[in-house]
């Protein structure tokens, strides 16, 4: 899919990435997660169609439309509900998916599940 550069960033999410987690995408990652805080606090209210990703604040760039945005009580209600590869591609098991998880997120919060389709932008 292609979209025009001016129409991607007038709507777009940008969320900026650690490096391990930008080079997940590269091994199939689709699910970007959230804790639903701070400025993700209202983003099921939001009206974003595309999501900007990108390796830092200052390095590449992956573009993808969202598909849709699921709220989560915790993270097993989480893994009940997708491919563990779809969020922790590494992961071959809840438990080291569950790790993963600790390391990027220290506390509890729902959780948003940002589902992703990459796109080409023009």
């Amino acid at each position: 899919m292609e979209v025009s550069k001016s129409e991607f960033f007038k709507n777009r999410l940008f969320l900026p990435l650690k490096s391990e987690a930008f080079d997940w995408y590269q091994l199939g990652k689709s699910i970007e997660i959230r804790q639903q805080k701070g400025r993700f606090k209202n983003i099921l209210e939001s009206n974003y169609k595309y999501a900007e990703l990108r390796k830092g604040y200052n390095g590449e760039s992956i573009y993808c439309e969202i598909s849709h945005i699921k709220e989560f009580d915790s993270f097993n209600d989480l893994i009940d509900n997708y491919d563990i590869k779809s969020i922790f591609p590494p992961c071959n098991s809840e438990k080291e998916a569950l790790e993963k998880y600790t390391n990027f997120y220290l506390e509890e919060y729902p959780l948003i599940a940002i589902s992703l389709r990459f796109i080409s932008i023009v």
